[in-house]
């Protein structure tokens, strides 16, 4: 079971923590803590289909972005070629999430139109806009 403190750190990706311990209950973490705080996570599994290694959740806290802990902790997931294909799905206004997931080698492979608002109640915002589309991305 997520403690506090995680689910804190994942709702910052998520809004939704009814979603995230749906996908928690079949997920791995990989994490960085700094100096006892929650600095990143990554849940990871089996997609719903079976296909891929999914990329459920990936969130680093907003006193330690920009210092590379993401690029590190997708690392060390993304080095167990076992795992793969890998899939991602991000929002189509999260700039950063999609810049690092492409310089990660993710491709974009499809768009869920109005994703957000057929699955969220209320409209969510990211960047002053509001986020509709999920991205879809693939590593192979």
């Amino acid at each position: 079971m997520l403690n506090s403190r995680w689910m804190d750190l994942l709702l910052e990706a998520d809004p939704s923590s009814e979603a995230i311990l749906q996908y928690a209950a079949r997920s791995q973490a990989v994490f960085f803590e700094e100096r006892g705080r929650p600095a990143a996570i990554c849940l990871f599994g089996p997609s719903e289909d079976g296909n891929c290694t999914e990329l459920f959740n990936v969130s680093v806290h907003q006193d330690f972005r920009r210092r590379g802990l993401a690029t590190a902790l997708l690392g060390n997931i993304l080095e167990d070629r076992s795992l793969r294909p890998f899939r991602v799905c991000t929002g189509s206004v999260s700039f950063d999430a999609l810049a690092l997931y492409q310089k990660l080698g993710f491709r974009i492979v499809g768009v869920d139109s109005d994703f957000f608002t057929r699955n969220y109640s209320e409209p969510l915002y990211e960047n002053g806009i509001q986020l509709r589309d999920r991205i879809i991305m693939e590593l192979h």
